[in-house]
């Protein structure tokens, strides 16, 4: 059985990537003799350093500009990605395949028309070579503008589409407005399933060494620009403002007498703004500067070894919970929100670092048994989405075990 997984698993931002890596292991998990094949939407082969500066100038720009403006000039650019990069290898990755499943992240998000246009490319492409489609675990934000919905409507109503499942109760509220918007009724019943991240400890997990005894605290740097072009509302910080609260953080987090260690998920607007923070925090003694990990590996080992997090990037959040770690979030985005709810964590779910002590006390606490028993009752469900998907394609599946 061949399953073809369509998704950003090798995008510079490594939570992509550990998204592909569970989704793997728990679909291997199901059925142990399945071939699994990724499909890179940018039309990448394996992970690779991001460009650093252009990305976040390019995203800074359109984020600034009507959509009016933005879309075309976005259109275009990714138009011209598909054409160079994706499409020459999308004929022999689809050849042979038994199904292809679009998942997981947050997919079903029109920032830029990227997804939009990119789905409609790969849906078009399946339908060509006769291969059924399950969508499955992904994100799918609240508001798509015009252009974004009627290429998404190429995805969702295809006579391919045999299976559609999202991560949380407010993407599937989304997905059945959306529907609803385009006065279409979806072609299959749309199901709930916990993000394949919570399946981080299927995978091979090997702690870096701390070499210390103290608590060790990450704090995963995100630049503004990259809030901004997702973010729910215009309030996104400035790069100054957002230097300031990481700077202060660690600083109550030395006195609090913990290891600090800054860290990114490996975008490459992360990897700037991880760099001037990195100017402005050398008086804090306690401050290590994490280089940018290569692999999801090397994120989700970096992860093994702290006591705790706090990150405005979904998946160091779910890769730390999967992990028995505490993690705080950051609002930006209703995917967290959705996240820490589905979870029961609410009280670890702050609107900014500005109130650096109460985030400070809150990586000082260790998760209550009560999340730990809600994180394990979540993480069969992900296997159990899989036994779902897998179905759709009447092959006998095999009993899970989860890690």
């Amino acid at each position: 059985m061949k399953i073809v997984i369509a998704g950003v698993m090798y995008s510079p931002n490594l939570g992509d990537g550990l998204i592909a890596e569970c989704l793997s292991a728990s679909i291997k998990a199901v059925q142990p003799d399945a071939s699994i094949t990724w499909l890179d939407l940018a039309g990448r082969s394996g992970f690779v350093k991001p460009s650093r500066g252009l990305r976040t100038l390019v995203l800074g720009a359109l984020a600034k500009l009507p959509n009016r403006v933005s879309q075309p000039i976005s259109s275009t650019l990714v138009q011209r990605q598909i054409a160079r990069h994706l499409a020459p290898g999308v004929p022999s990755i689809l050849e042979g395949a038994d199904l292809v499943i679009i998942g997981g992240g947050q997919l079903f998000g029109d920032a830029n028309l990227n997804f939009p246009l990119k789905l409609a490319y790969i849906v078009r492409a399946a339908e060509s070579a006769g291969v059924p489609i399950a969508i499955h675990g992904v994100g799918v934000s609240k508001s798509w503008t015009t252009q974004g919905i009627r290429m998404f409507a190429q995805t969702l109503t295809s006579s391919n589409l045999r299976f559609i499942s999202v991560r949380d109760d407010a993407s599937a509220q989304n997905l059945v407005r959306h529907y609803q918007d385009m006065a279409i009724i979806p072609p299959c019943p749309i199901a709930v399933y916990p993000d394949p991240g919570l399946c981080t400890g299927m995978i091979s997990v090997k702690p870096t060494q701390n070499g210390s005894k103290r608590r060790k605290i990450g704090i995963g740097i995100v630049h503004p620009a990259a809030l901004a072009t997702h973010s729910m509302t215009a309030d996104t910080p400035s790069k100054a403002q957002a230097c300031h609260d990481y700077v202060k953080l660690a600083e109550a987090l030395h006195s609090a007498g913990v290891d600090i260690h800054l860290f990114t998920n490996g975008a490459g607007e992360d990897v700037d703004m991880l760099a001037a923070v990195a100017r402005k925090v050398g008086h804090v003694a306690s401050v290590t500067i994490e280089p940018r990990f290569s692999t999801p590996q090397d994120l989700v080992n970096f992860i093994a070894s702290t006591d705790a997090l706090v990150s405005h990037r979904l998946h160091a959040c779910i890769a730390a919970n999967a992990l028995g770690k505490t993690a705080i979030g950051v609002t930006w985005d209703k995917k967290i929100d959705a996240y820490f709810a589905l979870t029961e964590q609410e009280h670890n779910l702050f609107t900014s670092l500005s109130d650096r002590q109460a985030v400070s006390r809150a990586l000082l606490t260790d998760l209550s048994p009560q999340i730990h028993s809600t994180l394990r009752s979540l993480k069969p469900m992900v296997t159990d989405g899989v036994r779902a998907v897998l179905s759709t394609v009447q092959v006998p599946v095999h009993a899970s075990i989860v890690a």
